[in-house]
């Protein structure tokens, strides 16, 4: 078969097909698992973004305490937003999740 001038073999889209259940699983299985602030703000992340090797550190300089989940929900998301910009490379707390869930799923599903 030929595709766009290129010679392709049916078995390549084996391969892909292989892949893509391959991906597709390892997104079920993150679906499953509830994923903590360690592991999506690990220290490679918090080094790469931040003056802090974790985390928590990084809520502590900010005067902040999150020993639960009410209490993360309780942190004011203006001063939140503002420790983070004054402190890391994004712009509001928005952001800084989104690229430490994009950054997650890369190193564990691709």
């Amino acid at each position: 078969m030929t595709i766009l001038g290129f010679s392709v073999k049916l078995s390549d889209f084996d391969e892909v097909k292989k892949k893509l259940e391959s991906i597709q699983k390892k997104i079920d299985e993150l679906n499953s698992k509830e994923i903590s602030f360690s592991e999506l703000f690990n220290s490679s992340f918090m080094t790469m973004h931040s003056n802090f090797p974790s985390f928590n550190e990084f809520l502590q300089a900010g005067g902040f305490v999150a020993n639960s989940r009410e209490d993360f929900a309780a942190i004011p998301s203006d001063k939140f937003d503002m420790h983070i910009s004054n402190t890391t490379d994004f712009d509001n707390w928005e952001e800084m999740r989104l690229r430490a869930v994009e950054q997650y799923v890369k190193q564990n599903i691709l």
